[in-house]
C-alpha cells in the first residue's frame, strides 16, 4: 500500500504548513482532485453573485481579490471579467491546494463568515 499523502492548508500566502493529522490514501486521493474552472465560477457566484454585483461592477472584479497598490489595500482593477477569471486561476493554483476547506474559506474571505462562504461555493461547484 501506498504512504498516504498530508494535505497542505495556507495561513500565510508564502509559507505552506501542513495540517496535523490529516491524511490522503491513494485510494480517496479523488477528494483532491477538482475543476479549477469550476472552483472559478462557484467563487465568482459567492462573491459577486457571477460578476453582477459590487466590484465585478466597478472594477471587473469577480472575486474581490485585491491588491496592496500605492502602500494599502484596496480591489485590483481589471480591464475585463475575463483577465479577473484568469488571475483568480492563478493566484488559487498558487496558493491554495484543491478544493476550498473551512482554512481556504478563512484566509480567502480574510475570515467574515467562511462557512456561508464555503457553502455556497460548494452549491455552484456541486450543482
Amino acid at each position: 500500500m501506498e504512504s498516504p499523502k498530508t494535505i497542505q492548508t495556507y495561513t500565510n500566502p508564502d509559507e505552506p504548513i501542513q495540517t496535523p493529522g490529516i491524511q490522503v490514501s491513494s485510494e480517496n486521493s479523488q477528494i483532491q482532485a477538482f475543476d479549477i474552472d469550476k472552483l472559478a465560477l462557484a467563487v465568482a457566484w459567492a462573491e459577486t453573485g457571477n460578476c453582477t454585483k459590487g466590484s465585478a461592477i466597478s472594477h471587473n472584479n469577480c472575486f474581490g481579490i485585491m491588491t496592496w497598490h500605492r502602500g494599502f489595500r484596496e480591489l485590483k482593477h481589471y480591464n475585463s471579467h475575463e483577465e479577473s477569471f484568469e488571475d483568480f486561476k492563478r493566484i488559487w493554483l498558487e496558493k491554495y491546494d484543491g478544493h476550498p476547506s473551512y482554512y481556504a474559506a478563512q484566509r480567502w474571505t480574510g475570515n467574515p463568515k467562511p462557512d456561508n462562504w464555503l457553502k455556497i461555493v460548494d452549491f455552484y461547484y456541486f450543482n
